[in-house]
């Protein structure tokens, strides 16, 4: 018996006009500040240990990871480098099976402040800079391939975590640093991304590539349990460096996930989240709930909500109303995507969906003003600039919205079986355009967001089976 089927839409069949540039660094999405007090919604833990003061950074190529790796940083005030900057270098000195020249990862302080990082190969010098376009790919491949080096560069990267923190831009980042405080896959359609490598060098995205990284044997290119799935197609680097942030501080226990509610009147604290009145400023996400939903019901809603919000960007969650909701047989017919169907007007009028604050920001009208999704008589026109943005996000069915989690094993135990049927469903991602996920007892409530990134050319139906 199911716990739930959640299916999730391809992401780009509806591109907004709001679409900001990568380059340069700026956007709408800045917060002011990072109030709040300890807290975090469950799943993200609080590091214990200076160690892990580590962000790691992974996503296809041509995404922008060493850009928003090196923008972090800055507004972290943290250290920065690149694994395949090293092994780049060691193509550049030409390393062999039979060399054993000393590897030194240091930092020097660039003229905007940052600390960049610069690799000493024996007594040859390396900065990103004069790395970024060498033509070494096929030689630190075939070092990234090796398991001595690989025990030798990783060494040489632990020890360029001293005082501070670091963020890490790699595929191995995560096998370096088990112990990282948050884990985060850049992603952004391949349009995109092939506009942003045009953009740094004139250069075409070479899919071939990306292909080649997901299917080789060692440190392919995953989506693994547990990542922040940021997809940037829609947002300007600085909106995805100032989120990235702000995810960073809750993950650290700095601040909470705050959630603005429909229908509450006053501020509570729900299981680590910040739940408050509808239309406070300083909210990351907004809830929407039918009107007369008890306060319990709507702060449990926000609590499951939270669950995935904390953990993507371009998304819409929305919330199945159990009982008499004559929606509920057509949310089973289509099954899901939903909005493949089911219209942006549709979604206002079922009023039981959660969307992060970037997305609103997104449905900005010609004079600045933010859309009412609250209100009674609230449409959207098709075509109109909140129907592309609702549209283009990617919908995630929270079956788990309005109850409790029950008979889900627990994170260590279910994290391995779901870790295994994301690895298999990545194998051969583009196979189909239809895949049906089944993941061993229980639907962790993230589990759409991390295939959706894994399989984003799929129409996916993924279902957990009740304890």
């Amino acid at each position: 018996m199911c716990q739930g089927d959640a299916v999730a839409r391809r992401p780009g069949e509806c591109v907004t006009g709001h679409r900001a540039g990568w380059w340069p660094c700026s956007g709408r999405g800045a917060r002011r500040g990072d109030e709040g007090r300890v807290g975090a919604p469950a799943g993200w833990r609080t590091p214990v240990t200076a160690a892990a003061r580590v962000i790691c950074v992974d996503g296809p190529n041509g995404v922008g990871k060493t850009a928003v790796a090196r923008g972090l940083a800055a507004r972290l005030g943290w250290r920065w480098l690149s694994v395949g900057m090293v092994y780049r270098a060691l193509g550049l000195v030409g390393a062999t099976s039979m060399s054993a020249p000393e590897i030194v990862v240091d930092f020097v302080r660039a003229a905007d402040g940052v600390n960049d990082p610069v690799v000493r190969v024996g007594d040859q010098t390396f900065t990103e800079g004069k790395l970024a376009g060498s033509r070494t790919a096929n030689a630190a491949a075939s070092l990234g391939a090796s398991a001595a080096w690989q025990t030798r560069v990783n060494a040489a990267l632990r020890g360029a975590l001293r005082d501070g923190g670091l963020v890490v831009e790699g595929r191995a980042a995560r096998e370096i640093f088990p112990e990282a405080l948050l884990a985060v896959y850049l992603w952004a359609d391949r349009a995109e991304r092939a506009r942003r490598t045009a953009a740094v060098d004139g250069s075409a995205l070479d899919p071939a590539r990306e292909s080649g990284d997901r299917h080789r044997a060692l440190e392919a290119l995953r989506v693994r349990p547990g990542a922040l799935v940021w997809n940037s197609t829609r947002f300007t680097m600085g909106t995805t460096v100032a989120t990235l942030a702000e995810r960073v501080a809750i993950a650290s226990g700095e601040r909470r996930f705050t959630l603005a509610v429909s229908g509450l009147e006053r501020e509570v604290l729900r299981d680590g989240v910040r739940c408050v009145p509808y239309g406070a400023l300083d909210a990351d996400a907004h809830l929407v709930t039918p009107r007369g939903t008890e306060p319990g019901t709507a702060l449990r809603s926000a609590v499951a909500h939270a669950d995935v919000l904390v953990a993507g960007s371009d998304i819409v969650s929305v919330g199945t109303i159990r009982g008499a909701s004559p929606t509920q047989p057509l949310m089973d017919a289509t099954r899901w995507p939903a909005n493949r169907w089911l219209s942006s007007d549709w979604l206002l009028q079922h009023r039981h969906f959660a969307v992060p604050r970037q997305v609103v920001e997104l449905c900005r009208d010609p004079t600045g003003a933010l859309p009412t999704l609250t209100a009674p008589s609230a449409t959207v026109s098709p075509g109109s600039d909140v129907d592309r943005v609702l549209r283009g996000a990617w919908w995630i069915p929270q079956r788990l919205a309005v109850v409790p989690a029950v008979d889900v094993l627990p994170p260590r135990q279910f994290q391995g079986r779901l870790a295994q049927a994301l690895h298999l469903a990545q194998s051969d991602p583009e196979s189909a355009s239809l895949a049906d996920v089944r993941v061993s007892r229980g639907l962790e409530p993230r589990t759409a967001l991390w295939f959706l990134a894994a399989m984003p050319e799929s129409l996916l139906s993924i279902s957990g089976e009740e304890g």
